[in-house]
C-alpha cells in the first residue's frame, strides 16, 4: 500500500505554518551546509525514497518497519503515533482494548538513522504475533495490538524516542474481562475477576509475561509497548483479557523531544487519539468488533516542519 504524503495547503504557508523550499543554508564562514529537512525513507521490502519535510508530511499507513536516514540538517517537527487495537477471539461477551496515543516534537539529527515501527492490529485469536510486539491469542481469546514508535539507529528499548502502546486482546465468558487499552503512561488492565492481565508501565511489563517492547503470550495476548501488557489467564470460568502496552515520550539524546502528550485507548474501546484527530486516521488503533476479528492497525505520522498539532 502506498504511503499517504501530500502538499499542505498553501494557505497554511501564507499564515506562517511552514512551507518554503529546500534552500541551502550557510555554515560559519559562508561555506555551504547540508540542505534543509531532507531524508530518505525506506519502506519494508522497498527502496530508499528522497523526501523533504520542509514541504510535506508523511503518514506511515502500512504496517511494518521503516528506515529513515537524515541527509540534510537537523530538524524539529511534530510526530504522532497510535498503537494497534486488540483482537477479538471466538468467545462472546468481552471486548478488546484500543490503541494508545502519543505525540511530541522530535528533533532528528543530521546524518543519523531512525527506525519507525508501525504495528499490526491484534489478531482475532491467531497464534501468530505480528509487527510491534503484540502477544498472540489462543483462538478463543484475542491477540494484543502492536505498538507504533520511532527509535534511534535500531529497535531496542534503550533507543526509544516515542511509542504508543497496543491494546490487549479480548478475554472469555461467562465472567472474563475486556482487554486493557494501550498507553499512555501505563497501559490499561483487563477488568475481569479471578486475576487480570495488567498493563505495562514505565518501569516494567504487565503481569503475566509482559516484557520490553512485547506483550504476554498466553491465552489472551498483551499489547506491545515500551513495556508490554500482561497476557490473559485461565481462571476456570474467568478468562481475563490481555493488558495494554505502555507508551513512551521520553526521547533519546539523538532524538530529543518536547511538547509531549499521551492518552490511553479504551477498555474496551477505540484508540486514545482526540476526537478531532480521528478523521486523519480513520479506523487506526480501533479494537476489533467482529467475532473473531483483528484490531485496527497502528499508525504513525511525521508532520511538515512548522505545521501545528491539530
Amino acid at each position: 500500500m502506498k504511503e499517504h504524503h501530500k502538499k499542505e495547503s498553501p494557505i497554511l504557508s501564507m499564515l506562517g505554518f511552514g512551507g518554503g523550499g529546500t534552500g541551502t543554508a550557510l555554515a560559519a564562514g559562508g561555506a555551504s551546509a547540508l540542505p534543509g529537512a531532507q531524508v530518505t525513507i525506506t519502506p519494508p521490502g522497498g527502496s530508499a525514497t528522497p523526501y523533504n519535510f520542509d514541504n510535506d508530511f508523511w503518514e506511515f499507513n502500512s504496517t511494518g518497519t521503516y528506515t529513515m536516514y537524515v541527509t540534510g540538517q537537523d530538524f524539529s517537527t511534530n510526530v504522532t503515533a497510535i498503537g494497534g487495537g486488540g483482537g477479538k477471539g471466538t468467545q462472546s461477551g468481552t471486548g478488546a482494548g484500543g490503541g494508545g496515543y502519543s505525540r511530541g516534537t522530535v528533533t532528528f539529527k543530521s546524518l543519523e538513522t531512525y527506525v519507525i515501527v508501525v504495528g499490526d492490529g491484534g489478531p482475532g485469536g491467531s497464534a501468530h504475533p505480528g509487527v510491534g510486539g503484540g502477544g498472540p491469542g489462543d483462538g478463543a481469546r484475542g491477540g494484543g495490538g502492536g505498538y507504533a514508535g520511532v527509535f534511534y539507529a535500531s529497535v531496542s528499548q534503550p533507543n526509544s524516542i516515542l511509542i504508543a502502546g497496543g491494546g490487549g486482546g479480548s478475554g472469555g465468558p461467562p465472567s472474563g474481562g475486556h482487554g486493557g487499552g494501550g498507553g499512555g503512561t501505563t497501559g490499561g488492565s483487563s477488568n475481569g475477576p479471578g486475576g487480570t492481565g495488567t498493563g505495562g508501565s514505565q518501569s516494567g511489563g504487565g503481569s503475566p509475561g509482559g516484557a520490553a517492547l512485547a506483550g504476554g503470550t498466553a491465552f489472551a495476548g498483551g499489547g506491545g509497548g515500551y513495556w508490554g501488557g500482561g497476557s490473559g489467564s485461565d481462571q476456570g470460568p474467568h478468562s481475563p483479557g490481555g493488558g495494554g502496552g505502555s507508551g513512551y515520550v521520553g526521547g533519546h539524546p539523538m532524538g530529543p523531544i518536547t511538547s509531549t502528550a499521551m492518552n490511553n485507548g479504551g477498555s474496551p474501546g477505540d484508540d486514545g487519539a482526540p476526537g478531532s484527530f480521528e478523521p486523519r486516521a480513520p479506523g487506526k488503533g480501533h479494537r476489533a468488533t467482529g467475532q473473531p476479528g483483528a484490531g485496527g492497525p497502528a499508525w504513525f505520522r511525521i508532520d511538515r516542519v512548522g505545521y501545528p498539532f491539530t
